[in-house]
């Protein structure tokens, strides 16, 4: 296992992960859904990272 320290240029990296776990409990129905569940956890990503987001 490797821990890395992610920054605002891996907000792309982070939204993929939290896609393939909604994927998995099958938390996304629709594409517009997908959007902005998207927007959402980018917006929620880079305005905590470096501050209070522990993943």
């Amino acid at each position: 296992m490797k821990i890395i320290r992610m920054d605002e240029k891996s907000v792309n990296d982070f939204w993929q992960l939290r896609q393939r776990l909604f994927e998995e409990l099958s938390e996304i129905e629709s594409l517009e859904d997908r959007q902005k569940l998207e927007n959402t956890t980018k917006e929620f990503y880079l305005s905590h990272i470096n501050k209070d987001l522990i993943s």
